[in-house]
């Protein structure tokens, strides 16, 4: 039997794009216009299908696939999951790698911090273990070594230009 992610790519490149496969109702979002937590995303030209798919997130050239559920969590975390599927668009299907890209950027930019990491290791039974997702022992070590390399946040410079009376 073919794992579910098997199936809906073999659908997909049969019929197109995954908004029109999806047996679901479907919402698709062009590149640059879904917004997480408030915050405006992209990930380069990949538009985004929001759609009931009994695990958080995946993705498939050109698109990022969102279950409603990933809205209801943390605002870290929604940024995380997006971040990691985008890293999949960018680096290809190295699990391991895109969970450090999605951390390490998550943490530079601010928006995931030792709390995130946190509700990962304590939600972990989230992570799919398959023939390319590694048992959430092994990414939760590789997401505390990427976090732990990571740099942190760096605050915005703000540059005060003051003009002297006569300028």
């Amino acid at each position: 039997m073919l794992p579910k992610i098997a199936i809906m790519v073999l659908a997909i490149a049969i019929a197109g794009a995954p908004e029109q496969v999806v047996a679901k109702p479907a919402k698709a979002i062009p590149a640059g216009e879904l917004v997480l937590a408030g915050t405006p995303v992209r990930c380069g030209a990949a538009r985004t299908v929001v759609t009931a798919l009994g695990e958080v997130a995946m993705t498939y050239p050109g698109y990022i696939l969102l279950d409603p559920t990933l809205f209801a969590m943390p605002h870290g975390i929604q940024h995380f999951w997006y971040a990691h599927e985008c890293a999949h668009q960018l680096f290809g299907f190295d699990e391991l790698k895109a969970d450090c890209w999605a951390i390490q950027t998550g943490k530079r930019l601010g928006w995931f911090g030792l709390g995130d990491l946190e509700w990962l290791e304590a939600n972990a039974m989230r992570m799919r273990t398959d023939a390319v997702h590694p048992p959430a022992a092994v990414r939760l070590a590789n997401l505390e070594d990427c976090y732990a390399a990571a740099h942190d946040a760096q605050p915005v410079k703000r540059v005060a230009v003051a003009f002297a009376s006569g300028f």
